[in-house]
């Protein structure tokens, strides 16, 4: 049993050690998009980023963290050579990254934390729906990058909202 366990454990920590944390002096490159079976349809490209919450309260001490993050084993493409392309998914993980700092902004602005658990899972789970949505009006409004006008507006926005965010 222990020694399941302990496989259980090297594996969990391989698969945690793969993940790129958003950092804006690293951008994305087209290898650290490492899925194989890649998706059969008119996408090029795939980009399976997230964000991570943990939080406690002890002895009414509130800790909190949260990173946003890029999966390469679940990240995949069938080109190689298009920085347009590659822009259009490095905006994907920056809108993560956006939707992070607003969770973090939020949670930092909660008076008395402990008292406020149920909020703090209220507000995450917004904001992770909200990260749905924003991910999938994106793709509408560029069409998949196909529409240029559109991905500059997000470009624009995204950019805006970083910066609006910094400090989170």
């Amino acid at each position: 049993m222990l020694r399941y366990l302990l496989i259980f454990m090297l594996l969990n920590s391989y698969s945690f050690a793969q993940e790129i944390e958003w950092n804006a002096d690293r951008p994305l490159e087209w290898k650290d998009f490492k899925k194989k079976d890649i998706a059969k349809n008119n996408v090029v490209a795939w980009t399976h980023s997230g964000i991570k919450t943990q939080y406690k309260c002890y002895n009414n001490n509130f800790t909190f963290s949260i990173s946003c993050t890029f999966d390469p084993m679940l990240s995949w493409t069938n080109t190689l050579n298009n920085d347009y392309i590659l822009a259009h998914e490095q905006l994907h993980f920056d809108i993560s990254e956006v939707v992070k700092r607003r969770i973090n902004y939020d949670i930092k602005n909660i008076k008395n934390p402990c008292a406020n658990i149920k909020n703090i899972k209220k507000i995450i789970n917004n904001h992770i729906s909200e990260l749905k949505i924003l991910q999938k009006l994106y793709d509408n409004e560029s069409n998949h990058s196909m529409n240029r006008e559109g991905q500059e507006k997000w470009q624009l926005n995204v950019k805006n909202w970083l910066k609006a965010l910094d400090s989170y």
